[in-house]
């Protein structure tokens, strides 16, 4: 949860949202906020092209549409401060999308802000709350590309037609992935018109389909921050350079960029990740390693089905999970593989670890 005491994102806003992209250039903070702005459902806009200001007033106006992403009150009182600021008074909301397919098990967002003559922001959101749009998360581990690794690079082709415009690619967790994986896939011309890559304690690609002659194409326009205790942005060891930022609370708390320490002036470094971040990282990345991009599949179909057996329909319902059930369950999943049973035995082990 959000600490009024700390400096945050609301501190830039309190101080910069009436100060000019002329006297204070677009820099990461404003990036970051995009990214927080991107958890709303615009959807409802369609293909029309809409201010920010005007957006919000509407939308606050609307009752929620998506419960498990709109009820946050921090992402309302930001994007209505945000929107009350002469800084973002002609920013442009362009093409927001919103598209959910359980069969292709996909929970795919993304938007385009238009920020002045020749500069646009694609923000690809993350994960909801879903158990939906997590198990997507976990097709990353065995697929490529997936639906919604292919829906990306359809977007960022589309929000590049415009060959005068330079793009920043950008994205929060699960949308850092995909502007990462778009970034790198877009066809050559294009990606030289990408300015730069920004990613908010998003996990890297799998080695198993890791490119790097793709990746060393954009490398050096990748800015990648992750928090003090970092889960989500050490998985499948990504090897670009990461940018360490204060944080507050637990792990899993800290991974909402909400509470990373910002101040009127910039993001707050740290020095290092705590000893969990590598922990926990090291111990899944060890376990992904050890098997096949199929027991990875088999482990994680396995993993569904306890979490449908427990009654999980979200991931907020996770702490009803009873860890002695959870065990039994596992082992009453006989076909799956030895790799795949230490899969996870690892994973659901970690996950209760985390809980407490």
């Amino acid at each position: 949860m959000y600490n009024i005491v700390m400096d945050s994102i609301y501190t830039y806003l309190r101080y910069r949202k009436d100060e000019s992209f002329n006297t204070l250039p677009l820099n990461e903070i404003d990036i970051l906020l995009f990214n927080i702005l991107a958890y709303h459902d615009f959807s409802w806009i369609g293909s029309e092209r809409m201010r920010l200001k005007d957006a919000a007033n509407l939308y606050l106006g609307r009752k929620n549409a998506d419960p498990a992403l709109d009820s946050i009150d921090y992402r309302k009182s930001i994007l209505k401060l945000a929107a009350s600021g002469k800084r973002y008074s002609n920013v442009y909301i362009e093409r927001p999308r919103k598209d959910i397919n359980e069969e292709e098990i996909k929970t795919f967002y993304a938007i385009t802000f238009h920020v002045m003559p020749f500069t646009t922001v694609v923000a690809f959101r993350g994960t909801d709350d879903s158990i939906l749009s997590w198990r997507e998360n976990f097709t990353f581990f065995y697929k490529n590309p997936t639906q919604g690794e292919t829906d990306s690079l359809n977007y960022l082709f589309k929000a590049m037609r415009n060959p005068f415009n330079h793009v920043i690619v950008s994205g929060h967790s699960k949308g850092g992935f995909l502007a990462l994986y778009s970034s790198m896939n877009i066809p050559g011309k294009m990606k030289n018109r990408i300015k730069s890559i920004y990613l908010f304690d998003a996990p890297g690609i799998p080695k198993d389909f890791f490119d790097e002659d793709k990746y060393n194409e954009v490398k050096d326009r990748i800015k990648a921050y992750v928090p003090t205790s970092c889960v989500v942005g050490n998985l499948f060891e990504p090897i670009y350079k990461k940018t360490i930022v204060q944080g507050v609370g637990a792990p899993f708390v800290m991974h909402d960029i909400i509470n990373w320490y910002v101040g009127p002036d910039g993001i707050e470094r740290a020095g290092e990740t705590d000893e969990f971040s590598h922990s926990f990282s090291d111990s899944l990345n060890s376990v992904i390693a050890s098997v096949s991009p199929e027991e990875r599949e088999d482990a994680i179909s396995e993993i569904f089905k306890i979490f449908d057996a427990a009654g999980i329909k979200a991931m907020s319902d996770f702490n009803k999970i009873n860890a002695l059930s959870v065990f039994n369950g596992i082992a009453a999943f006989t076909q799956a593989s030895a790799g795949a049973k230490n899969f996870i035995k690892t994973f659901t082990q970690m996950m209760l670890k985390q809980k407490k």
